[in-house]
């Protein structure tokens, strides 16, 4: 069964990895016009990520979640559920986060 990819999620996901830059998950939801508020919505929202970065991984691409972040964060880092699903679909190479985070950034980047 596949999974669901919101296209509008997507679609901003690829502007920014055009734009090498990020966004936080707070802002990425609100441009998408999806609600961020209760903990339920949130996660639903991450889930929606998850599949995104699932889907091109699937297809030998990055994982454009790396490009989304928390809120206030000055090292732009995602929530666990994104190292987790990393290790996941086999995208560590080493033990560190920030590698992992920083490579897939790149790479997003390149491809798109």
């Amino acid at each position: 069964m596949a999974k669901e990819i919101n296209k509008k999620i997507y679609k901003k996901l690829i502007e920014f990895a055009k734009k090498q830059t990020t966004i936080s998950y707070s802002q990425l939801a609100s441009e998408c016009d999806i609600p961020y508020t209760s903990i339920d919505e949130r996660n639903e929202f991450h889930h929606l990520l998850g599949n995104i970065s699932i889907f091109e991984v699937k297809h030998n691409r990055p994982m454009p979640s790396a490009l989304v972040h928390h809120l206030g964060d000055p090292e732009r880092r995602p929530g666990k559920g994104f190292f987790i699903l990393a290790d996941e679909l086999k995208q560590r190479k080493d033990n560190d986060d920030k590698t992992l985070l920083y490579r897939q950034m790149k790479k997003c980047w390149k491809v798109w």
